[in-house]
């Protein structure tokens, strides 16, 4: 997995992209498209996105080799990213107020945000 900014019209946006190798040849496939690269500039938020999906990245690979897992788990890839394809982040508005709430974290998941140090975002939390 990587960060990567691709250009689409008139904006440039931050993926989040994998590679897999399929009968041969090597096929990308987006993840997760993070944002527009001027909203996140304007917001301060590239340089520390950038930053956290490294250490996120690095510490994973680590975890997954089995080269650096205190908590004594071990995990399977075809796990990690079903897991994590489950979580899900809903936005409702209520009365005038926004809020964004995730799914419950199944299965290897919040072993995984815990192996690699990374807090889950609140559940339930005001949006503007």
């Amino acid at each position: 997995m990587f960060a990567r900014v691709k250009k689409s019209g008139k904006y440039q946006y931050l993926q989040i992209v994998e590679n897999r190798k399929i009968k041969g040849k090597v096929k990308q496939r987006v993840i997760s498209t993070i944002g527009r690269m001027d909203q996140l500039q304007a917001k301060g938020r590239v340089e520390t996105l950038i930053k956290s999906l490294s250490r996120f990245s690095e510490r994973t690979m680590l975890i997954l080799s089995g080269q650096s897992n205190d908590a004594g788990h071990v995990f399977e890839w075809a796990d990690i990213k079903r897991d994590l394809k489950a979580l899900q982040l809903v936005t409702i508005e209520e009365s005038g107020k926004r809020f964004a709430i995730w799914s419950q974290c199944l299965g290897t998941c919040g072993k995984i945000f815990q192996a690699v140090k990374v807090a889950f975002p609140p559940t339930i939390r005001e949006v503007t």
